[in-house]
């Protein structure tokens, strides 16, 4: 029987032959494929896996943290406040008293004090030590405490300082005159007035939006700055001060003179 010219000598017709020869070249570029990244790190690991271990984050200390909006809703923290600055014979003047181991927050700006007297220890170019092992200040006294003002519409750092001084002379029985910080006669500044030029500079304002000490201390926005004053540092000084001879007082722009005493007081 004479053979059909679309057939080969096995019986396949020639498109049947291209469809084998083609399965097996994908066959065979598989299996180059496979046997030639098996070993590869990608094929052998996920991506997650292979990323390196994230250092662990140093441990961040909880601090308590003192609210100044809850000051008049939460009455335990208004109790604690007021037997505070009652240890330093004040009442109105300042709206806290923070532990340099307590944050203060007001709005939605929370900060650490320690963080605040970092900084202001850097910017009086003091040097400031610190514990890297355990991430924490180095306290070679007792824990210090800060003395908060925030801030309120129409106030000015000279006005803050002088509701300060007239509250500690009113808790020993002084009442000061409303113009007890005016100029003498003679145009010199009153004893009140030095005090008052003097404690410009053991102040600290803090910038609550920026994160960072405000050096300008007319620059003092409501409810965004803190002025903030160093307890022992502020009463070290006034407990010094003789009412009686508080016209002696002589003031530099730096030292405070006490003539009682034959002393003197620098920032």
């Amino acid at each position: 029987m004479p053979v059909d010219s679309t057939e080969n000598r096995t019986g396949r017709t020639p498109w049947t032959a291209a469809v084998v020869i083609g399965l097996l070249a994908v066959i065979a570029v598989g299996a180059l494929f496979y046997f030639s990244t098996r070993n590869h790190p990608a094929a052998e690991t996920p991506a997650k896996e292979r990323s390196p271990a994230a250092e662990p984050a140093a441990p961040s200390r909880q601090q308590p943290v003192v609210d100044y909006d809850n000051l008049e809703k939460d009455t335990a923290l208004r109790q604690e406040m007021d037997e505070r600055k009652e240890k330093y014979g004040l009442d109105k003047s300042l709206d806290l008293v923070v532990r340099e181991d307590e944050a203060v927050k007001v709005g939605d700006k929370t900060v650490s004090m320690e963080t605040i007297r970092e900084q202001s220890d850097l910017q009086k170019g003091l040097v400031v030590e610190k514990d890297l092992q355990n991430n924490q200040a180095i306290n070679k006294e007792s824990v210090a405490e800060y003395g908060i003002h925030v801030v309120q519409p129409g106030e000015n750092i000279w006005d803050i300082h002088f509701a300060l001084l007239k509250d500690y002379f009113a808790g020993k029985g002084i009442a000061l005159s409303p113009l007890a910080d005016e100029p003498q006669e003679n145009g010199t500044s009153s004893g009140v007035g030095k005090i008052l030029k003097f404690s410009e500079n053991i102040v600290t304002i803090y910038n609550l939006e920026k994160n960072k000490i405000e050096i300008d201390l007319n620059n003092i926005h409501p409810l965004e700055r803190i002025v903030i004053y160093r307890m022992d540092g502020v009463f070290s000084l006034l407990d010094q001060i003789d009412y009686s001879d508080i016209k002696k007082l002589a003031f530099d722009g730096r030292t405070l003179w006490l003539p009682a005493e034959t002393s003197a007081l620098t920032e």
